[in-house]
């Protein structure tokens, strides 16, 4: 696992680790399968992707334009 990784920054600095079950990013690719490393593109995806009563998360300090 990568140290520097946003689960891993989460649970150093605020001592919790996110429940995120898919991920989307601007550098994505809706093709992906959405996990941290490779997220999705588009929020369109990430909602279309979830199961009920899962969390999408999206990569922090990006703007999703849809």
């Amino acid at each position: 696992m990568n140290p520097f990784s946003t689960e891993n920054l989460f649970s150093s600095l605020l001592g919790i680790t996110p429940s995120c079950d898919l991920y989307a990013s601007t550098s994505g690719k809706d093709a992906n399968p959405g996990t941290l490393l490779e997220p999705l593109e588009s929020l369109t995806a990430l909602v279309a992707e979830l199961p009920a009563g899962q969390t999408g998360c999206l990569m922090s300090g990006q703007t999703f334009v849809e």
